[in-house]
Parts: C-alpha cells; sequence; structure tokens
C-alpha cells in the first residue's frame, strides 16, 4: 500500500467523546486547535486505533479505549488507498470486532494489509525515536541495499583494491575474517617467539679441540728393540719361561688399560634427549590460555553507569525546577508566572521526565545484559583456563615421566661404568702384582745377563708411555671427529631455522597488510552506507555501524542524532524536527504517502515537511475543540453528529 489519503474520523463512545463526532480532514493541513482536554489527541489515538489497533504510540497496553460512561466504542475511519475509497471500522465492547470495507475481518488480516508498524511511524514522527535499537535499525537498513565488492573497492586506492581482490572473504560478515586473522597472527607471533630462543641455542657453535697427528710407527720401533734385546738376553740367559709370562702378563695389561666402556655412545644419545626435554618443559611454562578479553564491555558498562547518573542528575534538576514553579517570577516585569504558564512548564517538565524515565529503565536493562555478557565471558574463561591448565598439566606429567626414565637410564650406566672402572683396576692391580713377583724371581736369578733386563725394562717402560699417549691421541681424535659432525649437523640445522624464521616474518608481514588493508576495507564500507543515509538527511545523522579502531571490526549499533547531538537530550521541538526528517526519508525512497500527525503543535513553530496531508493538534486557550481545514480559512467549531 504505497498511498493512504484520510478523508473522514467518526468516533463514538471512545475515551472523551462520549458522544458521537464526525471529523473532516482535507487533502493539505487539517488543525486542530482547543484547550487542554478536549481531545485533540484522542484524534489522532482513534486514526492509530482504527488503522492498527494499537495507540499512538505503539503500545496495545492500558488504551483505556471506552469512554467510562459507555458500554461500547466505536471508531470508523474513512480514507483513500492507491486511488480507491475504503472504510476501517473498530467496535470494542467486551470483545473487539472489526470490519474493513464493510466485511468482518480478524486483526490478522488488517496487520497483512495494512503494516502497522509502518503505518505509526510514517503517522506520529515521534514514534520512530521510541523504538528499541533492533526495530530501528532493521528498519533503516532494509532502505538501503548492501554494498558490492566492487561498490566499496572503487572507493579505494589501486594499491588496495588489487591487495583485497587476491583475498577471500564474506563481503557482509568482514568480522569472522579479522577474528580468524587475529587468532592467526598471535599463534604466528608465539611460535616465531619460540623459534628465536631456539635459534639463539643452535647459534652456540661447537668447540672442536685441536688434535695432534700421531702414528704407532715409534711403537712398533720399540717393540722391535725389546725382540732385539731379548733374542740377545736368550743367548746367555735362558730363563725363557719366566719372560714369556712377563710379556704375557704385560700384553695383558695393554689390552686391559686399552678396554673402552660400551654404553658410552648410548650416554651421549640419553643427555641430548635430556637437553630436549628440559627445553619443551621450558616452552609449556611459557604458553599462555587463549581467552577473551571483556575490558570493551566493562568500558562500554562503565560509560552507560556515566550516562546513567548524568540522567538521574537532570531527572534531579526537574525536580526541583517543578517545586520552584509556583514561586517562579517574570524576569522582566517580576510579576509572578501566570498559572497557564506554569501548567504548561510542568507538563513540558514532565514529558521531558518521562522519556528520562524510559531512557534509565533501557540502561537498567541493557546493563544487566552487558552484566551477564561479562559473567559469562569470565566463566567461559575460566573454563577455558581450567582445561589449559589440565592439558597442560598432562604434557608436563609426560615430559617429565620421560625426563624421569632418561634420567633413570643414565643413573643405571653410571653404575655399569663405575663397576667397569673397577673392575678393570682390580684385573690391573692383580696383572700388576704378577708382574712384580716375576720381576722379584729374575731378580733373585739374576747373572750376568742383569744389563739385559735393566735394558728391557727401560724399554717396556718407554713402551707403557708411548702406548698410552698414543692411545689418549686416538681417542682425542675420534671425539674431533664426532664433535665435527656435531658441528656440521649443528649449522646445517641453524641455517634451516634461519630460512624457516624468514618465511615465518614474511608470512607475518602478510597477515598484517590483510589486516590493514580489511580495516580500510570497513571503514570504506561503512562510509558508503553512513554517505548513503546522510543524502536523505540534512540535520539528522543516523549510525547504523561502529568501527574499532584497533581490531577493525564492525559492531551493530543505531545512534541517532539532531544537529550533531544525541536526540534523547534534544527538546521536544528539535526531536519532532528529527522524526519529521526520518518520515520524509523513508517516505522518499519508498514512494509512501501517508498522513502525518503532529501533537502538541504549538511546541514547534516552522518545520521543512514533504508530508502533503498533515494533521496538527494545538493548544488554544479559552477555546472548546475546533477544527480548521487550511491556515487563512475560518476555524469551525466541532459538533456533535447522529451514529
Amino acid at each position: 500500500m504505497q498511498s493512504i489519503k484520510l478523508i473522514s474520523l467518526f468516533v463514538e463512545g471512545f475515551r472523551g467523546f462520549e458522544n458521537s463526532v464526525t471529523f473532516e480532514f482535507s487533502e493539505g493541513l487539517t488543525e486542530f486547535r482547543g484547550v487542554n482536554g478536549e481531545g485533540k489527541t484522542t484524534i489522532g489515538e482513534a486514526i492509530a486505533w482504527a488503522m492498527t489497533g494499537k495507540g499512538l504510540g505503539g503500545s496495545v497496553k492500558n488504551l483505556n479505549i471506552k469512554n467510562i460512561n459507555v458500554s461500547k466504542a466505536r471508531v470508523v475511519l474513512k480514507f483513500e488507498s492507491d486511488g480507491r475509497e475504503r472504510e476501517i471500522e473498530r467496535r470494542l465492547t467486551t470483545s473487539t470486532r472489526i470490519k474493513v470495507d464493510g466485511v468482518e475481518v480478524a486483526q490478522k488480516t488488517v496487520e497483512e494489509e495494512f503494516n502497522s508498524l509502518l503505518f505509526l511511524m510514517l503517522f506520529n514522527p515521534m514514534i520512530f525515536l521510541t523504538l528499541t535499537e533492533g526495530p530501528a535499525r532493521s528498519m533503516i537498513t532494509k532502505l538501503f541495499s548492501e554494498a558490492t565488492l566492487d561498490d566499496v573497492l572503487n572507493t579505494m586506492t589501486s594499491e588496495e583494491q588489487e591487495f583485497l581482490r587476491k583475498e577471500t572473504f564474506n563481503v557482509n560478515d568482514t568480522n569472522s575474517y579479522l577474528t580468524a586473522l587475529t587468532k592467526k597472527r598471535k599463534n604466528a607471533e608465539d611460535e616465531l617467539k619460540h623459534m628465536e630462543g631456539y635459534i639463539q641455542k643452535v647459534s652456540e657453535p661447537i668447540i672442536i679441540k685441536e688434535v695432534e697427528v700421531v702414528s704407532n710407527d715409534r711403537i712398533n720401533a720399540i717393540r722391535e728393540k725389546i725382540e732385539e734385546v731379548i733374542k740377545d738376553k736368550a743367548k746367555n740367559d735362558k730363563p725363557a719361561e719366566s719372560e714369556a709370562q712377563k710379556r704375557e702378563i704385560e700384553s695383558n695389561i695393554r689390552e686391559v688399560k686399552s678396554r673402552a666402556y660400551s654404553g658410552a655412545v648410548e650416554v651421549g644419545e640419553l643427555n641430548k634427549d635430556v637437553k630436549r626435554v628440559e627445553v619443551e618443559l621450558a616452552h609449556l611454562d611459557r604458553l599462555k590460555p587463549d581467552t577473551k578479553k571483556t575490558d570493551s564491555l566493562h568500558s562500554e558498562r562503565n560509560m552507560m553507569l556515566q550516562k546513567y547518573r548524568y540522567e538521574k542528575d537532570k531527572l534531579a534538576e526537574l525536580d526541583k525546577e517543578i517545586i520552584s514553579l509556583d514561586a517562579a517570577t517574570c524576569s522582566a516585569c517580576g510579576q509572578k508566572t501566570p498559572p497557564a504558564h506554569i501548567e504548561k512548564r510542568r507538563k513540558e517538565i514532565e514529558a521531558s521526565k518521562a522519556i528520562i524515565d524510559k531512557d534509565l529503565l533501557e540502561m537498567v536493562e541493557s546493563g544487566k545484559a552487558i552484566k551477564e555478557e561479562i559473567e559469562k565471558t569470565d566463566k567461559a574463561n575460566l573454563i577455558i583456563e581450567k582445561n589449559f591448565e589440565k592439558e597442560l598439566l598432562e604434557k608436563r606429567k609426560v615430559l617429565k615421566a620421560e625426563l624421569d626414565d632418561v634420567l633413570k637410564k643414565l643413573k643405571t650406566h653410571e653404575e655399569k661404568r663405575t663397576q667397569f672402572q673397577k673392575s678393570i683396576e682390580e684385573e690391573l692391580s692383580k696383572l700388576v702384582e704378577r708382574k712384580k713377583l716375576l720381576e722379584a724371581d729374575a731378580a733373585n736369578n739374576k747373572t750376568s745377563g742383569a744389563n739385559y733386563e735393566e735394558q728391557l725394562i727401560s724399554l717396556k717402560q718407554e713402551l707403557v708411555k708411548e702406548e698410552e699417549r698414543f692411545t689418549a691421541a686416538k681417542k682425542l681424535e675420534t671425539e674431533a671427529e664426532i664433535a665435527k659432525k656435531q658441528e656440521a649437523k649443528r649449522a646445517e640445522d641453524l641455517q634451516a631455522l634461519i630460512v624457516k624464521r624468514e618465511e615465518q616474518e614474511k608470512s607475518m608481514e602478510h597477515m598484517a597488510n590483510q589486516a590493514f588493508h580489511m580495516k580500510q576495507f570497513v571503514l570504506a564500507k561503512t562510509t558508503i552506507l553512513n554517505a548513503e543515509i546522510s543524502k536523505h538527511l540534512k540535520r539528522v545523522s543516523i549510525e547504523l555501524e561502529s568501527v574499532n579502531q584497533t581490531s577493525g571490526e564492525v559492531r551493530a549499533c543505531f545512534n541517532v542524532l539532531y544537529d550533531d547531538k544525541p536526540v534523547h537530550v534534544c527538546s521536544l521541538s528539535e526531536q519532532m524536527r528529527a522524526g519529521m526528517e526520518i518520515v520524509d526519508m523513508i517516505s522518499n525512497i519508498k514512494g509512501y504517502k501517508y498522513p502525518l500527525f503532529v501533537d502538541n503543535a504549538e511546541s514547534i513553530i516552522g518545520y521543512d515537511c514533504g508530508v502533503e496531508q498533515r494533521i496538527e493538534v494545538r493548544v488554544m486557550k479559552g477555546e472548546s475543540l475546533m477544527s480548521q481545514a487550511k491556515v487563512g480559512t475560518a476555524p469551525s467549531r466541532v459538533q456533535p453528529t447522529s451514529a
């Protein structure tokens, strides 16, 4: 239904109209005047009830439809819709009956044909300002189509366009993209920190000791010399059996000294495992749970509390003003203010108080909702922290069990090595003792071959020293070879880590670019929507979305401002002008032509409104209810009519 033009209104038993009365409406301005209580506003209430079954404010509660002196109320509204004359009648006795064009229908049928919210919003310019954020925002957003990807990109730089066209995201749900990206960046930062610590550790080079190059040529030479001395001695001395035993003992001593513990390699690997597990335990100590922040909710609640206190203070000031009204005097002449003026101001104050009371109630409800959200988030964070600690405890338990197992194995090896060393020393002690006994026997049987013995002893001592030096050098050579392999592996691992770090830094730089460009996209999209709304408004501005400057996420909101002031702190006349401007916007965009009802028209002097059919009601002292078809025509007194 694109147009509605009121023709006449018949009321009987409706509120203050005990008897039947008919009101006629012109195509332009129809004005009703009279003192308070004459039924001026009731005309608008009757039209609203007939069309919607609701009051002028959009409520179905406490309508007080029937006059206290009658048993039924009846309203008949004639109007022209899309060029066709229509009629709707509502009758209230013990129940409500509705007729449309003479046919009885249900309220649902009326609602389907005459959209009650749309009619009331266009009929009463003040009702839109009383809507809650959800319905009001929904009504406005439906007027404008969502900006497409190309619409937004065309307002951005060529570099931003090129970057964003490569990204995959939902134009109408950028918050999901940004939330996922923020989490991904946080994980990447944590991984980079861990990587930096590991690189620092791997950067420490392994010290490779210089090794003396040795050969067994000197040992072979000494052995050959010993053999020569033995042969020479044999020519002059025949204790061959004793010497053979002695050589065998000395050979056994060398063999025993050359033995190495068999578990040395495994011990080295176990020590590596100890270091690895300790690194992993240290990493677990740096991990933090991924909990949600409630700072913004606390901030919003504090701001609402400040606003609540401000409105309470304003309410107290209005109460003080009411108390001081009776003693008020004119600032110009000093005479006492007339009762009528006092009464008028008292009603204005009461109206302002009612608005403030309503705002306070809404703030209390919003505050409760925010508090519940904070408590809900805190509970969720507590669960996350508990689960995180439980998971961390389990991981620590596994790692500590592994560490204990490795340490246990190392301890076992230490015990085995101690036992091995002890057995070596015991065996060497026995061999040395046997050697001493043989040497003692040889000394007792010393003949002229004593010089040979002394020479052999000297050579053998020299051989032992040379063999020990050779064995020690070979051991150092083996350790150096192992160290070289470890150093090569360390250098290889370090280079791989550096490459991985560079790749991670490039990835993080790309994610930073993604976040920056998406924030620019969101700002551009919000700018387009606000600009589209601004095209249809003059002094009114409407904010449907706000952008978090830190995260770039979009938050749905609904703020109406008049001359850059929140509409709820504006005067009544400013609120009326704001409501009319919004009515004009909706009508112009959708092509609606609905009548406009201006209550308390005396509160506003001159206004810019494109609605053709307007009904104004004004307070006129000392006059009963009168109507005037248009400005410049003589007013006529409203007379009762027969049913």
